[in-house]
C-alpha cells in the first residue's frame, strides 16, 4: 500500500510527500540485511584468522554497529540506511518537523516488535491496513517513510532559472538549502487569509538565518532571496 501524505510544517506550509510502497520498504530490509551479513562474515573470518574468535568482548564490540546499525545510519544519515537510500525512501517526521533522535530511537527499539516477531509479518500487516503505511515503530514515534524521487514539477522545487548577469543582494543565502528554498516558494504561493502574516514571519525567520537586514518589503525579500540562491548554486 502507497500513497499520498500532506505534512504541515511548523510555517503552516503544507507539503507533499508519496509514501514509501511496502516493496520498497521490503526491498530495503533486504538490502540492509545483506550488508549485514556481509559485515558478520568478514568479522568472523578477520577472528578466525587472527586468534580473537576467543576473546568474548572483543567479538562483542566489532558486533555492536549490526546492533545499532539502523538507528545510526537513520539518525547520522537524515532517515536513509544505504537500503533506503538505494531504494529512494527515507524516515520524516510525520508532523512536518525535523525527526528527533528520540523518535528514531522508538523506531528502533520497536524493530523487535515489527521485523523480529512472526517473521515480520507485524510489520507487513501494520504497514498494509495502516492509512499512511505505518509499521508500529512509525505508529508510536510519529513517523513516516515516504519516497524521495523527484514527485513535483522543477517550478515547484527550489530551482529557478537565473541568467548569470544576475546582480545578487545576499551572498549569505549560500547557507540555505533547496528544501528551505522551496519552503519559500510554498510560502509565496500561499493564499490562506494569514498570508501575509506567514510571509513576514518567513521573511523574519530568513533574516535571523542569513544575518541581514531587509531593505524591502518582506514578499519583496524572500523573492530575491530565491534568485539570490539560484544565482550562487550556479555560478557556484
Amino acid at each position: 500500500m502507497s500513497g499520498t501524505s500532506y505534512l504541515n510544517t511548523a510555517q503552516n506550509v503544507n507539503l507533499e510527500y508519496n509514501l514509501a510502497s511496502l516493496g520498497t520498504r521490503i526491498g530495503a530490509f533486504l538490502i540492509d540485511s545483506l550488508i549485514k551479513i556481509g559485515y558478520i562474515f568478514f568479522i568472523a573470518y578477520l577472528s578466525s584468522v587472527s586468534g580473537m574468535i576467543d576473546n568474548y568482548w572483543l567479538m562483542s564490540f566489532f558486533y555492536l554497529p549490526i546492533m545499532f546499525y539502523t538507528l545510526l545510519f537513520e539518525v547520522f544519515r537524515e532517515g536513509q540506511t544505504p537500503g533506503k537510500k538505494s531504494q529512494n525512501i527515507k524516515v520524516v517526521s510525520a508532523d512536518g518537523t525535523p525527526v528527533s533522535i528520540g523518535q528514531y530511537l522508538l523506531r528502533w527499539l520497536l524493530n523487535l516488535v515489527d521485523l523480529y516477531t512472526l517473521y515480520g509479518a507485524v510489520a507487513m500487516i501494520s504497514i498494509g491496513i495502516s492509512k499512511k503505511s505505518q509499521r508500529v515503530g512509525d505508529m508510536v514515534a510519529n513517523t513516516l517513510v515516504v519516497n524521495t524521487k523527484e514527485r513535483k514539477r522543477l517550478e515547484d522545487t527550489g530551482y529557478l532559472d537565473i541568467d548569470e548577469s544576475y546582480t545578487p543582494s545576499y551572498p549569505s543565502v549560500s547557507q540555505l538549502s533547496y528544501e528551505d528554498i522551496r519552503i519559500i516558494k510554498e510560502v509565496l504561493k500561499n493564499d490562506a487569509p494569514n498570508a501575509f502574516t506567514l510571509i513576514a514571519q518567513t521573511a523574519n525567520k530568513i533574516e535571523t538565518i542569513i544575518g541581514v537586514q531587509k531593505t524591502e518589503s518582506s514578499k519583496q525579500f524572500l523573492n530575491r532571496v530565491i534568485a539570490d540562491f539560484n544565482y550562487y548554486e550556479k555560478v557556484g
